[in-house]
């Protein structure tokens, strides 16, 4: 198992047919005018490929956000993810994805933020974020 893709946009939606909806995608900066700073909305996008031998039975999927002291801070997302087999193509992997907003962000300061994704307890990519001071 391991993710196909991570990242950030300003709005993003899951369709039912597997495509991803996302406006504004790519975000690694945000630029705030002070702190602590809220950040309206943002969007957390992942596809996370599932090997055909991992389908058919629920993963623990876990999103941390870290500050740049290392320390976990919100938003947090505990959930599960399940991909099903292909039944005309047993040995195909599936993918199971999420598409989530966020509203209300706080960001105590600016440094290097990062969102680290976990599928089963073990760390599968970090996607960073850098918040800094608008000159």
């Amino acid at each position: 198992m391991n993710v196909d893709y991570a990242f950030l946009a300003d709005m993003a939606q899951a369709a039912p047919d597997g495509k991803i909806n996302a406006i504004g995608a790519g975000i690694d900066r945000i630029l705030a005018t002070s702190f602590p700073t809220v950040q309206p909305m943002l969007a957390f996008v992942v596809r996370i490929n599932v090997a055909a031998s991992e389908c058919d039975h629920e993963h623990k999927l876990e999103v941390q956000l870290w500050d740049p002291d290392g320390a976990r801070i919100g938003p947090q997302l505990n959930g599960s993810i399940l991909a099903h087999r292909d039944p005309q193509h047993p040995t195909r992997a599936a993918h199971a994805q999420l598409a989530m907003m966020m509203i209300g962000i706080p960001f105590h300061k600016a440094g290097d933020y990062a969102f680290h994704i976990l599928v089963d307890g073990h760390e599968q990519q970090v996607l960073p974020l850098f918040i800094e001071i608008k000159n």
